[in-house]
């Protein structure tokens, strides 16, 4: 690459800097912060509630890039982002494992069909997710 070229290349890097800063309310920082995979902190009281809410996010430009689980701090941010997708969904973690049935009438959805039916539903949304995660019993604890 020529010199020319090359300073070429870093005046029109600030310029778009200043222009996503100035005219779309972007920071820089915004383009290279990447969000990081959280450990799922499942307590007592999300056991007894049966459910937790789980957050996860790709990058918008790029469908084969990799999906992050976040936390709620890090879904917020992330929601009004330009390059980002997030999802949030209700996972089930406890009660009966299979759905309970009183003749032909659902009494209680188990945690396999309505982790499976979420799945489906987020996968839709966010192709892939159903890749990082590992079970449709993950965390479920009776």
């Amino acid at each position: 690459m020529k010199e020319s070229e090359y300073t070429e290349n870093i005046n029109l890097n600030v310029k778009y800097s200043a222009l996503l800063q100035t005219q779309l309310k972007i920071n820089y920082s915004d383009l290279s912060e990447s969000p990081e995979d959280v450990q799922v902190d499942v307590t007592s009281d999300d056991y007894e509630s049966n459910y937790i809410t789980r957050y996860f996010a790709r990058k918008k430009s790029d469908e084969n890039s990799r999906i992050t689980e976040i936390d709620i701090s890090q879904f917020r941010t992330l929601s009004s982002s330009y390059f980002y997708r997030v999802i949030k969904f209700k996972w089930k973690i406890s009660g009966s494992l299979n759905t309970i049935y009183e003749g032909n009438i659902k009494k209680e959805i188990g945690v396999i069909e309505h982790n499976t039916e979420i799945l489906n539903k987020m996968e839709k949304i966010l192709r892939g997710v159903k890749n990082k995660i590992t079970s449709v019993t993950q965390f479920y604890k009776n």
